[in-house]
């Protein structure tokens, strides 16, 4: 049976548990410190007909989708072990209040993302296209599951994060923690 037709997904979440736990031990190793915590709790939609996905300012603050009536799902389990039971696309969103003593100036500011650090895929088309956004700034690449933030990022102000996660195959969402670390340039 393939691993995307599982009706009992806890396995794969106990897998992505124990990467998630390995990025936070080989940050902390490379002299990250992390700022905040984002919440586990996200507003999520999936994009059955595509109307965010090819609607081009999708992950700004102020456009026409009310995100906030959007049901809420956690960041650490796949979004098939919560009752959606497909692949696509799937849109997550948060605010936070980004702590006031950063300084984008002496630091590199990181949004990370624990489920999606770098590893092989396990085949054509089966690992997720993840696109993560914040504020008003479209495309933020991710490079081993962290995602540079430090010329968008709003200190001592509410901050969005939008993330499109198009998934061909298997378990998708961001099945981790998502922080925010700090570390001198």
């Amino acid at each position: 049976t393939p691993k995307w037709d599982l009706t009992d997904y806890t396995e794969h979440d106990r897998q992505m548990a124990a990467k998630d736990t390995a990025f936070w031990g080989k940050a902390k190793q490379d002299g990250w410190r992390i700022a905040a915590e984002l919440p586990v709790y996200w507003h999520f939609r999936f994009d059955t007909q595509l109307q965010i996905r090819y609607n081009k300012h999708w992950y700004r603050p102020n456009n026409d989708f009310a995100f906030g009536s959007w049901p809420l799902i956690s960041t650490l389990k796949c979004w098939q072990s919560q009752g959606t039971k497909a692949n696509g696309v799937g849109i997550y969103r948060i605010k936070f209040d980004a702590p006031g003593d950063l300084d984008p100036q002496r630091d590199e500011i990181m949004l990370a993302f624990g489920g999606h650090s770098a590893g092989t895929s396990p085949g054509p088309g089966l690992r997720p296209e993840i696109i993560a956004l914040m504020n008003t700034k479209q495309g933020l690449g991710m490079r081993t599951g962290l995602t540079d933030v430090s010329e968008i990022i709003k200190p001592g102000a509410s901050n969005q994060v939008s993330v499109r996660v198009i998934n061909h195959a298997g378990p998708a969402g961001l099945m981790g923690h998502v922080k925010l670390l700090v570390r001198r340039r």
